[in-house]
């Protein structure tokens, strides 16, 4: 918990008119009780009204204290309603197939791994040769790093700093995954795959304590219910808008939600589609997963940031 006061300045006691004859050393008393009457006076947001983020944010009698300090408005209201939930939606991350594992491209990578077939996760870099068994339904399969990458940026992102974000992650095979906001993901792709492999047989990492990753079977629909907000997806069939006008609709929204394809091309599913109330598409062309994650987490900083809905997530 962080608490921000003011000093008081008592000097103009010290030159009292009339019968006032206070010594010096009972003004500084004064002074000194004076400072913790004030500090009892101020609200201060706890950790875990900010998401477990330690940032400095607090409201006085007074008024607002400029020091990444949030609305005063906001005080007595639910903060969940205004954090953007990012959703990696329908992304290409799977455990080996069954039809593929007994490719030799399979085999050696679990004897080099020292691990069953059956427990890897799908990777293009380490497994074409096997996807290609898989025909027209292998495109854009075996590919953990588009999460990866999207993740990193997400999750050093200001806004998540101040407890601005959630991320989760829906895998093709409709499996859902949770992402807390404090953890420190693998920089490297080939650890970050070793670390599901790992989340699929344990269901969480770390399997004791608070999980900083976890998974459970369910569906976008099912992740979707369980948020309860208003869905945005950012898709190259959707009305043509900038990014900034996207954050600019998602900051007036109640419960934002934004929707990414975490799949390296193609388009949502129908079924998915069916539950977005509204579709963008912010380029002519079809951009990165990863640099669609970036320019909206940072237009959404920028719009939060001017309407004061969260404190100011930069030096601009």
């Amino acid at each position: 918990m962080f608490f921000l006061s003011w000093n008081p300045d008592l000097g103009p006691l010290r030159n009292l008119p009339g019968e006032s004859n206070i010594p010096p050393r009972q003004l500084d008393i004064l002074r000194k009780d004076f400072f913790r009457l004030t500090e009892k006076n101020i609200y201060p947001f706890t950790r875990d009204r900010c998401y477990g983020r330690p940032h400095l944010s607090v409201v006085s009698p007074r008024g607002p204290i400029s020091h990444e300090t949030h609305n005063l408005a906001l005080a007595t209201n639910d903060w969940s309603a205004l954090v953007l939930s990012l959703i990696l939606a329908e992304s290409s991350i799977e455990l080996v197939p069954n039809e593929l594992v007994d490719h030799p491209a399979i085999l050696n990578w679990a004897q080099r791994k020292r691990k069953d077939p059956h427990s890897l996760v799908l990777d293009q870099t380490y497994h074409h040769s096997a996807i290609l068994r898989l025909g027209p339904r292998g495109i854009g399969r075996g590919r953990p790093d588009i999460a990866h990458l999207s993740l990193l940026l997400a999750l050093g992102s200001p806004l998540n700093l101040t407890g601005g974000l959630r991320c989760y992650v829906h895998t093709r095979d409709n499996n859902i995954i949770n992402v807390d906001s404090k953890a420190r993901l693998p920089r490297n792709t080939d650890r970050f795959t070793s670390l599901l492999e790992q989340l699929h047989q344990e269901k969480a990492v770390p399997p004791t304590g608070r999980p900083l990753m976890s998974i459970k079977p369910g569906s976008l629909g099912d992740l979707l219910s369980e948020i309860s907000g208003v869905v945005i997806a950012l898709t190259t069939k959707g009305l043509p808008k900038r990014m900034n006008e996207v954050a600019s609709r998602l900051a007036e929204l109640h419960n934002p939600v934004l929707l990414v394809g975490g799949f390296p091309r193609g388009h949502f599913s129908k079924d998915a589609l069916s539950k977005v109330k509204e579709c963008y598409r912010i380029h002519d062309q079809g951009l990165e997963a990863w640099t669609v994650v970036a320019r909206a987490i940072y237009d959404y900083e920028k719009e939060t940031a001017s309407r004061g809905t969260f404190p100011k997530t930069s030096l601009m």
